[in-house]
């Protein structure tokens, strides 16, 4: 590539960082209260975008390295094709000059990439899609608060941009005029992809703060009780935190609760307090 186009891919790699970080605050700020989001800083605005980038880098890191994963699991099937389907056919079983040579040539192909290519990308979407599922969205809690106004929100804010999505795709007739490649290259498709990509980092936001909410929690104690609260982010006044049991956001100051912020379906002040 030229200097020019280097520079071009810098620039843009740039800007969707930043815009991808916008994005993934706001999907944040969607999935709070609008009282608990009023709290929110530069400091947390730092820790969300890092936290964003490390989501990133362990994603980038993990798709490199299933690619080992992937590879291995297709060389032991073709091991197991050879030993017990092809082998019993041939004297010497899986020693056999051409079963040996067939399994040679299977392995080849696929660690060079000239088989099994789909199914390869497959596996290690599958592995990466898994690996943070259960990293940054696994929910532990046997039970889950939320208002109905929250889920028509959601519902509404994820099949609006899947609709827009096929819409667009649609009226650029993508995979009928052109391929999905070609139109990538085009103005309408840069665009586009950005614009996606952009709104995945939104949905990654919403998806983070309910299993930050709902996720793994600490235990607080005082001397009127013990909360059982989930860490969640720097804000205005301390850290703040989601009580578990009565559902209010919590923020904590100095090792000690400088005050709460009660959810919508939260009638009950937290216990340790």
């Amino acid at each position: 590539m030229s200097a020019g186009q280097v520079l071009t891919l810098a620039i843009l790699g740039f800007a969707l960082y930043v815009g991808g970080s916008g994005a993934y605050i706001l999907g944040v700020v969607v999935g709070l209260p609008w009282s608990v989001a009023t709290l929110i800083n530069h400091a947390t605005v730092v820790h969300l975008t890092g936290q964003l980038t490390f989501m990133i880098l362990i994603i980038l890191a993990l798709f490199k390295v299933s690619r080992l994963l992937s590879t291995g699991a297709l060389i032991q099937w073709n091991f197991m094709v050879c030993k017990f389907r092809l082998g019993p056919k041939r004297p010497r079983g899986l020693r056999n000059p051409a079963v040996s040579r067939l399994q040679r040539q299977m392995n080849n192909a696929v660690v060079e990439g000239r088989s099994h290519r789909r199914i390869v990308l497959g596996m290690r979407i599958v592995i990466v899609v898994a690996f943070c599922l259960f990293t940054f969205f696994k929910i532990e809690t046997r039970y889950s608060t939320t208002t109905l106004q929250n889920v028509v929100l959601y519902s509404m804010i994820i099949l609006g941009g899947a609709i827009g999505f096929t819409g667009s795709m649609s009226a650029y007739r993508v995979a009928e005029k052109t391929t999905h490649r070609k139109f990538v290259r085009t103005p309408e498709g840069s665009r586009l992809t950005v614009v996606t990509a952009l709104f995945l980092c939104m949905i990654l936001g919403m998806a983070r703060t309910f299993t930050m909410m709902h996720g793994p929690a600490v235990y607080y104690s005082s001397e009127r009780g013990v909360c059982q609260l989930a860490p969640m982010m720097p804000v205005f006044g301390g850290d703040l935190y989601f009580e578990r049991e009565n559902s209010n956001f919590v923020v904590i100051s100095s090792n000690k609760i400088a005050f709460y912020i009660p959810h919508l379906s939260s009638n009950t002040a937290p216990a340790c307090i």
